[in-house]
């Protein structure tokens, strides 16, 4: 009995141990990684544990929301839809592995209608998203106001950023480069730094911020927050 004990004891430790170590990574549309354990994937979704839940927890997602799935053991597959709408899983073997397909998402910068000294840098504002691999752009277009006058202009900056990809979300860090008009003729450059998170319905959130400087008749500083809100497609 004491032998049975120390065994079933061991069994179960030595299970922890796989279960623990054992990581596949189900990757989501619009970036993002779910570490798992990949139990079955069917013609509708994907069914997995979660990594350092209880065993007995057993989760499902549709595979609209997933990209890709990376096995412990190296061997990746893609889901696809074809053009009779039925999902595909493709094996892809190191000499054909394929690139991540190229990613929309539009949102809005909430950041941009806060007050700085006199101008609010951009009352209403747009960003066009696209994601590929770790390349990440975002082309804003702005109506900034003169907070005091209610002047408004126009504005567009482009940002090109290169993405860190983890489990809990996305880093990004690059520059851009914009114009403003705005009684006067601005022209603006700097640094992007922010962290992006994306849900598994595929609306995403950013914050961070743009800081730089603009060219008018005389330089100035530029700071531009990121509090951003959208929709990844």
């Amino acid at each position: 009995m004491k032998n049975t004990i120390i065994f079933s004891v061991l069994l179960f430790l030595v299970g922890g141990i796989y279960y623990a170590n054992a990581k596949d990574f189900i990757a989501l549309k619009g970036g993002g990684n779910i570490e798992a354990e990949v139990l079955e994937i069917t013609s509708s979704e994907i069914r997995y544990r979660r990594l350092g839940s209880p065993p007995e927890f057993i989760y499902s997602m549709p595979l609209d929301k997933i990209r890709q799935v990376k096995y412990e053991n190296g061997t990746e597959q893609n889901i696809r839809k074809n053009n009779n709408g039925v999902y595909e899983i493709i094996d892809l073997t190191p000499s054909s592995k394929e690139t991540e397909p190229l990613t929309f998402a539009l949102s809005t910068n909430a950041g941009e209608a806060i007050p700085i000294g006199e101008l609010t840098p951009g009352g209403i504002s747009v960003n066009f998203e696209f994601i590929k691999n770790n390349f990440y752009s975002f082309m804003n277009l702005s109506v900034p106001i003169v907070y005091k006058t209610k002047d408004v202009g126009f504005g567009f900056t482009g940002n090109f950023n290169y993405l860190w990809k983890s489990k809990i979300g996305d880093f990004f860090l690059g520059g851009g480069l914009g114009y403003t008009y705005l009684e006067n003729h601005f022209f603006i450059f700097g640094a992007t730094a922010g962290y992006r998170f994306i849900t598994s319905s595929g609306m995403h959130f950013s914050v961070g911020g743009f800081i730089g400087g603009e060219f008018s008749k005389e330089f100035s500083l530029y700071f531009n927050p990121i509090l951003g809100v959208g929709y990844t497609f």
